[in-house]
């Protein structure tokens, strides 16, 4: 009878398609690279550059598959930039961005969209990571305070029965509130001087 639940020692086998997905946007990069050869154009510097980084995923691909998903990311981005190339033809689109021409490889930018689905199980985690970033404790402080300091500058023009209204009404947002606060306490004698 076989066993069907899996030893605490044992792993889940990963898929085929898991095991070559990393390998697909690689495998027709690396098809472009070969074209360029053919065609005579590997020692333009797109190209050259595209080689260096297409052996420099697959190595990392093969001996840490999960990072290597990443670097052929950065890769792709590279090529989707215009900066490296896998192919002896381009096609671009122009953005312009700031003023300034940003030329795309629609090319590049189709396997990076292959290879994004391909590997979404690694990437998409990893992005959302990238982009909801938890800021420390301290910078958090950090910047409050500096938002406080702001309101301070702002706020200390006014009476301090002013700044009371304010803190009776309470429509400022928090960090304005709590700079009246502060400043009406500053404001405030000392104990000793009250006897």
């Amino acid at each position: 009878m076989p066993q069907q639940l899996l030893d605490s020692n044992q792993t889940p086998r990963p898929s085929n398609f898991q095991v070559i997905s990393p390998w697909i946007v690689l495998a027709i990069g690396t098809l472009g690279l070969i074209w360029s050869a053919l065609v005579g154009v590997i020692l333009r510097p797109g190209q050259l550059g595209g080689l260096l980084f297409a052996v420099l995923a697959m190595v990392i691909t093969f001996s840490r598959p999960t990072i290597g998903v990443k670097v052929t990311v950065g890769v792709l981005l590279l090529a989707v930039l215009n900066i490296i190339s896998f192919f002896p033809i381009s096609n671009t689109i122009e953005l312009q961005i700031l003023g300034f021409p940003v030329f795309f490889e629609v090319g590049s930018l189709i396997l990076l969209i292959i290879h994004f689905r391909a590997n979404r199980g690694v990437l998409r985690p990893w992005v959302r990571s990238m982009i909801r970033r938890e800021v420390p404790k301290a910078e958090q402080e950090a910047a409050a305070r500096t938002r406080i300091n702001g309101y301070k500058r702002n706020l200390d023009k006014k009476s301090t029965d002013e700044l009371r209204n304010i803190l009776e009404e309470s429509q400022l947002v928090p960090e304005a509130l709590q700079a009246a606060q502060e400043l009406i306490d500053e404001r405030k004698p000392p104990e000793s001087e009250l006897s």
